[in-house]
């Protein structure tokens, strides 16, 4: 999956130009200064903190499974997880899978997932 290029990626190629007018650079400099300067004070939305809290469980269920398991069977292993669907849990073990914490194996037409090992990290 190709990363999706940002306000201040854009700007750092449109400042990279050569022959660019040196107002212009300063003023997309600035601009882009600005970008980073709110983005680095964010704070979590709910949301965001709860979908972490829950990450958190995903892989405390996991290093109980060392097979791995599906995302149903997840669910299932875990109280404070019973209650979501199945795209909620594999929305969050997508997120998991991005951060490198937990890997994905296909057999047959199952998703198993299990937590991540650096080596398998690695490879992938």
């Amino acid at each position: 999956m190709e990363k999706k290029i940002t306000y201040v990626d854009a700007l750092n190629v449109a400042i990279g130009f050569e022959g660019m007018d040196k107002e212009v650079v300063e003023k997309l400099t600035a601009l882009k200064n600005s970008i980073e300067k709110k983005s680095a004070n964010r704070k979590p939305t709910k949301a965001q903190n709860e979908n972490k809290a829950l990450c958190d469980e995903i892989v405390a269920v996991l290093a109980n499974l060392p097979e791995g398991a599906t995302a149903t069977e997840i669910a299932k292993a875990s109280d404070a997880l019973k209650d979501f669907s199945n795209q909620k849990i594999s929305g969050l073990l997508k997120i998991l899978r991005e951060n490198g914490s937990v890997v994905r194996d296909t057999v047959g037409r199952k998703s198993i997932f299990k937590l991540a090992v650096a080596d398998e990290v690695d490879a992938e």
